[in-house]
């Protein structure tokens, strides 16, 4: 190789890395604000399922409660209203549908969640 030559590949490399950096910052700080959210959403689907399966034995006061108090503490904007809870036969309903609003580098995503839960009871 001429020097020539070798002097123009010195600079791919920073410039690669930089890049690689800086892509590698904003996916993190991405993840950073965005995983929390995905994180609390499975919460309460988890709390609804829970629920759903002493559905035969609560109130649905009771478990709409429940379900409402696990959202809060996760930082979710609902009411009690929010949560509907439907007994059919021998199955029970509880859905829950609330968006959640996050600021990544200016821009604010609006995330949608639409949970629901249906079991049999015995």
């Amino acid at each position: 190789m001429t020097p020539r030559v070798i002097r123009k590949q010195r600079g791919e490399g920073v410039a690669k890395l930089l890049f690689s950096l800086a892509f590698f910052f904003v996916a993190a700080i991405s993840i950073v604000k965005i995983a929390p959210v995905h994180i609390a959403g499975n919460a309460v689907k988890d709390q609804m399922e829970e629920e759903s399966n002493f559905g035969f034995s609560k109130p649905d006061d009771k478990m709409r409660y429940a379900i409402w108090k696990k959202a809060v503490d996760e930082g979710a904007p609902i009411t009690l209203q929010d949560i509907k809870i439907n007994r059919a036969g021998s199955k029970i309903r509880i859905s829950l549908k609330y968006t959640k609003k996050v600021k990544v580098f200016g821009y604010e995503y609006i995330y949608a969640f639409d949970h629901e839960v249906e079991k049999e009871i015995f």
